[in-house]
């Protein structure tokens, strides 16, 4: 686990949230959520204060890397 990044956004009545988790590899990842790594791993606290949430989660191969900070605009 490399990191994490957490969106938020207002949509209508509701707030939307994305979580970006970084990892080394496909194999880290399923060091950390298991054999069946696309089972999204929500904690109960989480669980708890969301009205819904994705059950599966994507994962992407970074092919562009972030080149430095970027700035809110």
């Amino acid at each position: 686990f490399l990191g994490i990044e957490l969106l938020r956004r207002v949509v209508g009545a509701e707030v939307e949230f994305v979580t970006i988790m970084w990892f080394d590899s496909l194999q880290a990842v399923e060091g950390f959520a298991g054999a069946d790594y696309e089972v999204a791993v929500v904690p109960a606290a989480a669980r708890a204060l969301l009205h819904r949430f994705d059950e599966r989660s994507a994962h992407y191969e970074v092919r562009v890397p972030r080149s430095g900070p970027r700035t809110g605009g």
